[in-house]
């Protein structure tokens, strides 16, 4: 019986250290890095905000990465990363991105908090992008989180 618990402990341990802190960057498969630090929003004469965030994601695997559709950008707020963007997609846009082993691609995401797909009620604040990748062989995508960046006006 105390073998049986000993195992259940070990692999609750496993479990518990295999699950990464959603607050922290993504590390391993690929890597996803905001430059700068600080993206400067525009206001609209409408009072729309508007800013650029530029990324770059690494494929550090061995396999072929491909972007996927599903991009957010997440807002810290109380010490919780809240989903206040998500990139609009067609159907099939037919420009799917591949990023061979070793390789990176730049990435460039234009925010523009009028439209439906903003649900944020302030724009000055803490940031992340989360951006999906599908890995050749995967059956679902996964999620890559960027590193923390500051937008101000």
């Amino acid at each position: 019986m105390r073998r049986i618990a000993a195992i259940t402990l070990t692999l609750a341990a496993l479990i518990e250290v295999g699950c990464g802190d959603p607050a922290e960057p993504s590390a391993g498969a690929a890597s996803l890095e905001v430059t700068p630090d600080t993206v400067v929003a525009q206001r609209s004469p409408q009072g729309w905000s508007t800013f650029t965030v530029t990324a770059t994601l690494r494929n550090t695997s061995e396999r072929v990465a491909t972007l996927v559709c599903a991009r957010s950008l997440e807002h810290e707020q109380a010490e919780r990363w809240v989903p206040v963007w998500t990139s609009i997609c067609t159907m099939s846009t037919g420009a799917e991105v591949a990023i061979a082993p070793g390789e990176a691609q730049s990435i460039g995401v234009a925010v523009t908090t009028g439209l439906g797909n903003w649900t944020g009620s302030v724009v000055p604040g803490r940031y992340r992008m989360v951006q999906g990748v599908l890995f050749s062989g995967a059956e679902h995508s996964e999620a890559i989180v960027s590193n923390a960046f500051t937008v101000r006006y």
